[in-house]
Formats: C-alpha cells, sequence, structure tokens
C-alpha cells in the first residue's frame, strides 16, 4: 500500500508532462497560426503641479488630493504652571498654527499634524508635538477626508524661544496611483508667518 501511494506522486507529474507536450505539438500543426497582441504601453499618470513655495499665511495651497491653508500664527500660553516651568527651564516655546484642510481628489486623503515641521533660519528643524492644556486648541488630529469635506485644528510646536523668522513646511503624501516615480510621491509646501 506504501509503495502505491508513493508512486502515485511521480506518475501524476509524468502524466501532466506528456500531456502538455501532447497539447503543444497538436496546436502547432494547425494551418492558421496567430500572432500575440502588442502589449499596452504603461505610461506614469499625470500629477498636479505643487504650488511655488513660500506661501504667505490664509493663502490655499492647492496639492493632490486636499487643499492647505494656514490662517494663523501665535504663541501658545499653557495653562500648567508646572508644564509652563518646564518649558521654561529648557528655554522652550509653544508655537502653533491654525489649519484647514478640504478634500478635492478623488479618494480619501490622509491628513495628519505629523505632517508638518517648522524649521529655522539656520536650517534646524523642529516636528510638530501633540500637547493639550494650552490656548490653541481644538488641535488638528490624523483623520481622512473625502472630497469636499473640511477638517480645521491647531498644529502646535515646542521650538527654542529665540526663534525668528520660521518657515512652516507641509509634506503632503500623494494618493497610491500605479507607476508613479520614487520621487514624485510626495509634496512640499512651505509657508512663512
Amino acid at each position: 500500500m506504501r509503495f502505491v501511494r508513493g508512486l502515485g506522486i511521480p506518475v501524476m507529474v509524468v502524466a501532466v508532462a506528456l500531456l502538455a507536450c501532447k497539447k503543444k505539438s497538436s496546436s502547432t500543426t494547425g494551418a492558421a497560426t496567430t500572432t500575440p497582441a502588442p502589449k499596452p504601453t504603461l505610461e506614469a499618470p499625470v500629477l498636479p503641479e505643487t504650488p511655488a513655495s513660500p506661501l504667505k499665511l490664509n493663502a490655499a495651497a492647492k496639492l493632490d488630493g486636499v487643499t492647505l491653508t494656514i490662517s494663523e500664527y501665535k504663541d501658545c500660553r499653557l495653562s500648567n504652571f508646572y508644564s509652563r516651568r518646564s518649558l521654561a527651564k529648557k528655554k522652550q516655546k509653544l508655537v502653533a498654527i491654525n489649519v484647514l484642510f478640504e478634500g478635492n481628489g478623488e479618494k480619501e486623503h490622509n491628513v495628519s499634524y505629523s505632517n508638518f515641521k517648522v524649521t529655522d533660519p539656520e536650517g534646524m528643524a523642529f516636528r510638530s508635538t501633540f500637547r493639550s492644556g494650552s490656548d490653541c486648541e481644538p488641535l488638528l488630529k490624523s483623520s481622512r477626508i473625502g472630497v469636499g469635506e473640511k477638517t480645521k485644528g491647531w498644529v502646535v510646536f515646542e521650538v527654542p524661544e529665540t526663534l525668528a523668522k520660521p518657515t512652516i513646511t507641509f509634506t503632503n503624501r500623494r494618493p497610491y496611483r500605479f507607476r508613479t516615480p520614487a520621487n514624485e510621491q510626495e509634496q512640499k509646501v512651505s509657508f512663512n508667518p
């Protein structure tokens, strides 16, 4: 019994190989031959242009999938004494921007406070933070917005007290499209408050 079970698989492999050879030889003996259809060429999608940077406050940046408007830039004050003292010891302060996103693409688009950064004139970058308990509320939360939908909130940054003339940069991660070149999968737009 074991011999029959062990012999069954190799016999089936040989039988399938013989059938494949028989089909190949019978199809090549026919009078009509067909030429293979040409394969369609795949081209990269046409992507919307990135707006010229830097933009001023209240200017709308129309990006791929979303329109971004920064309406206000200000220093924030923490309501908790111990948090304020902690920032003062580190010689830091909180600054925030009031952001409005509006969906303009054919798909839902992810927006997040983590896609922002502040850069000082010397090139030092500071990422956004999620810090509640200040007068800069409600905070912008990560969300998905569709066509015509809007979301608004404050994005907070912890920066040095001496920061003057920052540049705010938003990195837009484009919706997935087949055959998009790697260097065009993100858009960056800058604002000068």
